[in-house]
Protein backbone atom coordinates (compact mmCIF):
# COMPACT_ATOMS: atom_id res chain seq x y z
CA UNK A 1 0.00 0.00 0.00
CA UNK A 2 2.97 2.89 0.77
CA UNK A 3 4.81 1.78 -2.37
CA UNK A 4 1.01 2.83 -4.50
CA UNK A 5 0.70 5.61 -2.46
CA UNK A 6 4.17 7.13 -2.83
CA UNK A 7 4.56 6.07 -6.69
CA UNK A 8 0.56 7.91 -7.38
CA UNK A 9 2.25 11.04 -5.45
CA UNK A 10 5.33 11.04 -7.64
CA UNK A 11 3.20 10.65 -10.94
CA UNK A 12 0.80 13.16 -9.81
CA UNK A 13 3.33 15.64 -8.78
CA UNK A 14 5.30 15.44 -12.61
CA UNK A 15 2.65 15.72 -14.31
CA UNK A 16 1.00 18.88 -12.60
CA UNK A 17 5.19 20.23 -12.99
CA UNK A 18 4.85 19.57 -16.33
CA UNK A 19 1.51 20.91 -16.80
CA UNK A 20 3.00 24.12 -15.13
CA UNK A 21 5.98 24.57 -17.39
CA UNK A 22 3.44 23.94 -20.07
CA UNK A 23 1.32 26.96 -19.27
CA UNK A 24 4.15 29.40 -17.93
CA UNK A 25 5.94 28.83 -21.30
CA UNK A 26 2.55 30.06 -23.43
CA UNK A 27 2.11 32.75 -21.47
CA UNK A 28 5.53 34.29 -21.35
CA UNK A 29 6.10 33.62 -25.17
CA UNK A 30 2.59 34.92 -25.86
CA UNK A 31 3.43 38.06 -23.95
CA UNK A 32 6.89 38.83 -24.74
CA UNK A 33 6.47 41.02 -27.93
CA UNK A 34 4.46 44.30 -26.45
CA UNK A 35 3.07 42.75 -22.80
CA UNK A 36 1.44 46.32 -22.15
CA UNK A 37 -1.05 46.51 -25.00
CA UNK A 38 -1.50 42.64 -25.24
CA UNK A 39 -2.56 43.29 -21.65
CA UNK A 40 -4.86 45.95 -22.85
CA UNK A 41 -6.60 44.54 -25.60
CA UNK A 42 -7.01 41.04 -22.92
CA UNK A 43 -9.02 43.07 -20.63
CA UNK A 44 -11.36 45.15 -23.48
CA UNK A 45 -12.22 41.61 -23.93
CA UNK A 46 -12.55 40.61 -20.78
CA UNK A 47 -14.63 42.87 -20.35
CA UNK A 48 -16.69 42.64 -23.13
CA UNK A 49 -17.89 38.60 -22.69
CA UNK A 50 -21.12 37.75 -22.55
CA UNK A 51 -23.19 35.41 -20.76
CA UNK A 52 -24.07 32.18 -23.29
CA UNK A 53 -26.83 29.88 -23.37
CA UNK A 54 -24.47 27.16 -20.70
CA UNK A 55 -24.60 30.32 -18.27
CA UNK A 56 -20.74 30.95 -18.73
CA UNK A 57 -19.09 34.31 -19.83
CA UNK A 58 -18.10 33.49 -23.84
CA UNK A 59 -16.77 35.61 -26.31
CA UNK A 60 -19.31 35.67 -29.42
CA UNK A 61 -20.24 38.43 -32.31
CA UNK A 62 -20.85 41.06 -29.67
CA UNK A 63 -18.03 40.59 -27.98
CA UNK A 64 -16.09 40.97 -31.41
CA UNK A 65 -18.59 44.26 -32.47
CA UNK A 66 -17.50 45.69 -28.85
CA UNK A 67 -13.49 45.18 -29.29
CA UNK A 68 -12.92 45.78 -32.56
CA UNK A 69 -13.05 50.00 -31.91
CA UNK A 70 -10.21 49.70 -29.50
CA UNK A 71 -7.81 47.94 -31.96
CA UNK A 72 -5.94 48.48 -34.98
CA UNK A 73 -3.73 47.66 -37.95
CA UNK A 74 -0.88 47.91 -35.34
CA UNK A 75 -2.67 45.34 -33.16
CA UNK A 76 -2.05 42.79 -35.76
CA UNK A 77 1.06 41.33 -34.44
CA UNK A 78 -0.28 41.50 -30.93
CA UNK A 79 -3.41 40.07 -31.81
CA UNK A 80 -1.75 36.72 -33.80
CA UNK A 81 0.35 36.13 -30.07
CA UNK A 82 -2.70 36.22 -28.34
CA UNK A 83 -3.97 32.90 -30.85
CA UNK A 84 -1.81 31.10 -28.00
CA UNK A 85 -2.90 32.51 -25.09
CA UNK A 86 -4.26 30.17 -22.51
CA UNK A 87 -7.43 31.44 -22.56
CA UNK A 88 -9.44 29.49 -25.31
CA UNK A 89 -12.03 32.93 -25.38
CA UNK A 90 -8.74 35.15 -25.61
CA UNK A 91 -7.68 33.36 -28.11
CA UNK A 92 -10.81 32.94 -30.24
CA UNK A 93 -11.42 36.48 -29.98
CA UNK A 94 -7.96 37.14 -31.00
CA UNK A 95 -8.59 34.79 -34.31
CA UNK A 96 -12.37 36.62 -34.95
CA UNK A 97 -10.42 39.84 -34.56
CA UNK A 98 -7.74 39.36 -36.57
CA UNK A 99 -10.11 38.29 -39.55
CA UNK A 100 -12.07 41.55 -39.24
CA UNK A 101 -8.85 43.35 -40.60
CA UNK A 102 -8.57 41.33 -43.70
CA UNK A 103 -5.82 41.41 -46.22
CA UNK A 104 -3.52 43.08 -43.78
CA UNK A 105 -3.86 40.30 -41.33
CA UNK A 106 -3.21 37.89 -43.84
CA UNK A 107 0.94 37.25 -44.19
CA UNK A 108 0.67 36.96 -40.05
CA UNK A 109 -2.03 34.69 -40.30
CA UNK A 110 0.15 32.16 -42.86
CA UNK A 111 2.92 32.50 -40.21
CA UNK A 112 0.92 31.46 -37.57
CA UNK A 113 -0.78 28.80 -39.43
CA UNK A 114 2.83 26.92 -39.44
CA UNK A 115 3.27 27.36 -35.91
CA UNK A 116 4.05 24.24 -33.76
CA UNK A 117 1.37 25.33 -31.06
CA UNK A 118 -1.49 23.45 -32.17
CA UNK A 119 -4.60 26.11 -30.85
CA UNK A 120 -2.14 28.71 -32.47
CA UNK A 121 -2.61 27.23 -36.15
CA UNK A 122 -5.90 26.18 -35.45
CA UNK A 123 -7.02 29.20 -34.61
CA UNK A 124 -4.87 30.99 -38.16
CA UNK A 125 -6.49 28.45 -40.16
CA UNK A 126 -9.99 29.36 -38.75
CA UNK A 127 -9.20 33.45 -39.76
CA UNK A 128 -7.86 32.53 -42.79
CA UNK A 129 -11.28 30.40 -43.49
CA UNK A 130 -13.31 33.53 -42.46
CA UNK A 131 -11.50 36.23 -44.94
CA UNK A 132 -11.84 33.30 -47.76
CA UNK A 133 -15.04 32.96 -46.81
CA UNK A 134 -15.89 37.25 -46.51
CA UNK A 135 -14.17 37.82 -50.13
CA UNK A 136 -17.17 35.39 -51.30
CA UNK A 137 -19.84 37.70 -52.42
CA UNK A 138 -22.34 34.61 -52.15
CA UNK A 139 -21.59 33.51 -48.51
CA UNK A 140 -20.58 37.31 -47.64
CA UNK A 141 -24.33 37.80 -47.38
CA UNK A 142 -24.85 34.35 -45.08
CA UNK A 143 -22.10 36.41 -42.75
CA UNK A 144 -22.84 38.26 -39.57
CA UNK A 145 -21.35 41.88 -40.79
CA UNK A 146 -19.77 42.30 -37.26
CA UNK A 147 -17.11 39.32 -39.20
CA UNK A 148 -16.61 40.52 -42.31
CA UNK A 149 -17.23 44.48 -41.66
CA UNK A 150 -18.03 46.91 -44.96
CA UNK A 151 -14.77 49.04 -43.44
CA UNK A 152 -12.40 46.42 -44.85
CA UNK A 153 -11.28 45.38 -48.48
CA UNK A 154 -13.45 42.34 -49.47
CA UNK A 155 -10.77 40.43 -51.00
CA UNK A 156 -7.87 37.95 -49.32
CA UNK A 157 -4.72 39.27 -52.17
Amino acid sequence: MRRGFHTRTLVLAALLCCCHAYGEGQDSSAESANPVRYAQIRRVINENRHLSAHMVRAVDARTIKQVRPHISDDDILVLAQMMGDKDYGVASAASALLATRGAKAVPVLLEAKRSPNTMVSMHAEDALRRIDECSDDELRRQIDPVFCPADRPNRRR
